[in-house]
């Protein structure tokens, strides 16, 4: 079957790797130096806890295989995207070695405070193990939270701490690192902001209790062709398992989906979305009239600019993110994926782009 014993040897390779890899599937694989494999599914990263929103990924990642929901559904591809957990060792170490627990956050504005995370320095040997990741990465990243407090049932947190989306495509690994050690911090930073702190006096806990993990994950999507700065997926949303807003015979338990064309920040954020509960697709109140769709669907979206890998990131978890209109998805080909047009002739909606007329997404 091969030409050559270096083709034979390639080939024993590429099944080990995979056999590897589907061992390691729902499985948080301790970081070492020596071994780090660029399709690690699930790795952790220094001492401590990975925090409740890794958790609750990592939990998904293990469902996934036990519940061999893959196979069930065979026409669906579903996976959970590669991650890295810094775990809240880190975060000790870093409040300690930079001496920022003294800081007085009730005087400080966000930004003083972003300012001085940023200018503060991640362990060197952190920085040394995530250069190792970024040899081995080149693909765009979001830099998420995952505190201790995230993701809870009783206090979720959903939409407190910051997340920054990283290009990750500059040919110097050390400015990549840099950016994401920059990342890290803001993330580290949000802790504190006064959102956050308002949101955990809140509750029965305090801030000096809350500790921050931080998930880097491959973002998903694509750029739509080969010249394009722009990266974002056609379809992102949030899955509820209480629809807390039932409308007609729709019932609380069966859930609500919001969804939204590009990056999921306008559904976090609570911008136009399309709301559907899965139990009864069908019943749409955004869409029950032309002028009801014309004034509720998505205007613009959001998607990451590649080529933003200079802007301080200090300005914003939107610094590298661009608002993009639909006439933009339209020229990139994944509007006609969800998209509908009103028809001013006949006052109605007509699904796809074939028409003259203002155009919607509607996900038809």
């Amino acid at each position: 079957n091969f030409t050559n014993g270096q083709e034979m040897r390639n080939w024993m390779v590429s099944i080990l790797q995979k056999r590897l890899m589907n061992r390691n599937i729902g499985v948080i694989v301790e970081f070492d130096k020596e071994n780090y494999a660029e399709n690690s599914p699930f790795t952790r990263l220094g001492k401590g806890s990975i925090g409740g929103k890794a958790r609750g990924v990592a939990f998904l990642s293990s469902l996934l295989i036990r519940t061999n929901l893959t196979k069930s559904i065979p026409q669906l591809t579903i996976r959970v995207p590669q991650t890295l957990v810094v775990c809240t060792g880190v975060f000790d170490r870093f409040m300690q070695d930079n001496a920022l627990r003294q800081l007085d956050w009730d005087t400080m504005s966000d930004e003083d405070i972003a300012q001085h995370f940023s200018n503060a320095n991640l362990p060197e040997d952190i920085r040394s193990q995530l250069r190792v990741v970024l040899e081995r990465l080149t693909f765009p990243l979001a830099v998420r939270s995952s505190s201790l407090l995230e993701d809870s049932a009783s206090q979720p947190f959903a939409g407190v701490y910051a997340t920054y989306m990283l290009p990750n495509n500059e040919a110097e690994v050390d400015r990549r690192l840099n950016r994401l050690c920059e990342a890290i911090q803001l993330v580290y930073a949000s802790t504190f902001f006064t959102n956050a702190r308002g949101y955990i006096d809140g509750t029965p806990h305090n801030v000096e209790e809350e500790k921050m993990a931080v998930m880097i994950q491959k973002l998903v999507g694509r750029t739509q062709d080969p010249d394009s700065r722009y990266f974002y997926p056609v379809i992102a949303g949030v899955a509820q398992s209480i629809n807390h807003y039932p409308v007609g015979h729709q019932q609380a338990e069966d859930g609500v989906t919001l969804v939204a064309l590009g990056l999921g920040r306008i559904v976090v954020e609570g911008g136009e979305t399309l709301r559907f509960s899965p139990v009864t697709p069908n019943i749409m109140p955004q869409l029950s009239s032309p002028q009801a769709a014309l004034k509720n669907t998505q205007k613009s979206f959001w998607a990451l600019d590649l080529e933003c890998t200079d802007t301080p990131l200090t300005d914003g978890e939107d610094a590298t993110l661009a608002r993009r209109t639909l006439r933009c998805a339209q020229n990139d080909g994944t509007l006609a994926v969800v998209g509908s047009v009103y028809s001013p002739e006949d006052d109605r909606i007509r699904d796809g782009l074939h028409h003259k007329g203002p155009r919607l997404v509607t996900f038809a």
